[in-house]
């Protein structure tokens, strides 16, 4: 009975953790269960207490991790396999990896939580628990810079918090209300810390229900600046297997044909990223079949193509603004600054080159410098335009700096064709279309693959191209607009994280000291 109770004990915790790992694949797309990302880690949390011990508790939220990786980002191994060409066992290998990596986060987590939970009150210990999973959110390195708060991009009212605190103050209402709810849920507590601990999660979900609803009629309500007509153009070209395009010249005349037929109701005509793979301002040819394109459709283009890096070590992911009488000359060009790891240059490689002989990548990269806002002229205005590519536009905060300086349009061109997965393209779009709440912009975004689309300032996507589909998207947005408090204030959620996870401690402490004080002599040790 010993042993069978031992055994209970280690696959208790173990079990818990998959289930909040299942639960968080369901509620990621193309699932789309997103409420369930409000209860997915009360299982682990129920695991995380004194009976089974920091160990078990740090193996439950890995095995968790594990599940959730594996599932969200199973469209991984066919990238790899393609990048790198190699079969599917040596892929599923490196992605197994991957996600064993990555799950670190959630065990440290975890240990971290059974910290708070032997040494602080009930309410506390779940307030810092949240807290603590979001620091951890923050500064754990990943691949992808995801956040669970981005699993409630789906929904209407709740993402309108991102707007308040980013997506890291929708990660802190999630664990949150996950952590206080495992409180309520443990039978072998006291029934009052239970109902407050139950009642304050629903109380936080009620503010959070009412905010969005007050933020959407305010909105509404709210003209901000001049209105102008852009048509995102999606050309649907696949890449070459494990390499470029292989044909520019084919892709130049299917975005020129489709631009052609979008001008006449568009002010500005946006092309998604690597459109073009050539190094655009080395190649006149390219130059002026763009610049005759724009003369004669007398509307701005911005695309997306390659550059050079003027010490001529590496190349540059760009973004081309071209304007009507430019002379074949473009009038703005970006550079793309956070790179892909592992897709656009390889962690370490600038002090040990020998690794990039071991991994291949879409080219070799280097980032570009602070980025500044793009002007772009449409009749007698002038529109300042925030511009990002691919990846840029899933970090946190990616646009606040850019918005401050008086960018009035969020603009991201990307290419998921790389990931060839609908699933890929559709959890791209669900973390960009954050930053449009975030900042309080319109967001017009280019693919060349899908999924293109535009997102209004309160998150909704207002029109869409699906995966794989050639064609063209037209949308008439506002520009401008009142910077949101997280524009204003920035990152300050993590401030209030160290507090709640700092305050418990140093009490826990102060408490101890005072107990080891107050002991005979001979009992202090």
């Amino acid at each position: 009975m010993r042993r069978r109770g031992d055994r209970l004990r280690l696959t208790r915790p173990a079990l818990l953790g998959a289930i909040t790992g299942v639960a968080l694949v369901l509620a990621a797309p193309p699932h789309g269960l997103y409420p369930l990302v409000l209860v997915a880690f009360v299982p682990l949390l129920r695991a995380v207490d004194g009976r089974h011990g920091a160990a078990r508790a740090a193996l439950a939220g890995w095995i968790a991790g594990v599940v959730m990786y594996l599932g969200v980002f199973r469209w991984l191994p066919h990238a790899i396999a393609a990048l790198q060409s190699v079969d599917a066992a040596a892929a599923w290998a490196l992605f197994a990896l991957f996600a064993a990596l990555h799950a670190l986060q959630f065990a440290l987590a975890a240990g971290v939580a059974v910290i708070f939970t032997a040494r602080t009150p009930l309410g506390g210990s779940a307030m810092a628990t949240a807290a603590a999973w979001v620091l951890l959110e923050w500064s754990f390195p990943k691949v992808f810079p995801w956040s669970i708060g981005a699993a409630l991009g789906p929904d209407p009212l709740l993402r309108q918090t991102a707007a308040l605190g980013g997506v890291y103050g929708m990660a802190l209402l999630v664990m949150a209300v996950n952590a206080l709810l495992a409180v309520g849920t443990r039978l072998d507590y006291p029934p009052g810390p239970r109902l407050f601990a139950t009642g304050l999660a629903v109380g936080m979900l009620i503010l959070a229900l009412l905010f969005g609803v007050w933020r959407q009629r305010w909105l509404a309500r709210t003209h901000t600046g001049p209105v102008i007509r852009i048509a995102v153009v999606q050309g649907a070209i696949a890449p070459t297997v494990g390499g470029p395009r292989a044909d520019p010249a084919r892709d130049l005349v299917t975005y020129r044909s489709l631009s052609r037929a979008a001008a006449p109701a568009a002010d500005l005509l946006v092309w998604p990223e690597n459109a073009l793979a050539v190094y655009l301002r080395d190649n006149g040819d390219f130059a002026f079949e763009l610049a005759a394109l724009v003369e004669d459709v007398q509307r701005p283009l911005l695309l997306g193509a390659l550059d050079r890096s003027g010490s001529a070590l590496g190349e540059l992911n760009a973004a081309y603004l071209f304007l009507p009488s430019a002379r074949a000359r473009p009038a703005a060009v970006y550079h793309k600054t956070a790179l892909l790891p592992f897709g656009e240059y390889v962690p370490g490689a600038a002090w040990w080159p020998g690794l990039r002989r071991y991994w291949r990548t879409t080219g070799d990269f280097l980032p570009g410098a602070q980025p500044t806002p793009l002007p772009i002229s449409i009749g007698a205005a002038t529109l300042w335009v925030a511009p990002s590519i691919c990846f840029e536009a899933i970090r946190p905060a990616a646009f606040n700096d850019l918005v401050r300086r008086g960018a009035a349009l969020l603009v991201n061109l990307t290419d998921d064709s790389w990931f060839a997965s609908p699933a890929a393209a559709a959890q791209h779009l669900e973390l960009a279309r954050l930053r449009a709440v975030e900042t309080g912009r319109w967001l017009a975004r280019a693919s060349n693959s899908g999924i293109s689309a535009f997102v209004d300032p309160s998150g909704r996507v207002v029109g869409a191209l699906p995966f794989g589909v050639r064609g063209t998207l037209w949308q008439t947005v506002e520009t401008g607009g009142a910077p949101t408090p997280y524009v204003r204030h920035g990152d300050w959620i993590l401030l209030l994280c160290a507090g709640l996870v700092g305050q418990p401690l140093v009490q826990a402490f102060a408490v101890t000291r005072g107990r080891r004080a107050a002991a005979p002599p001979a009992l202090r040790r």
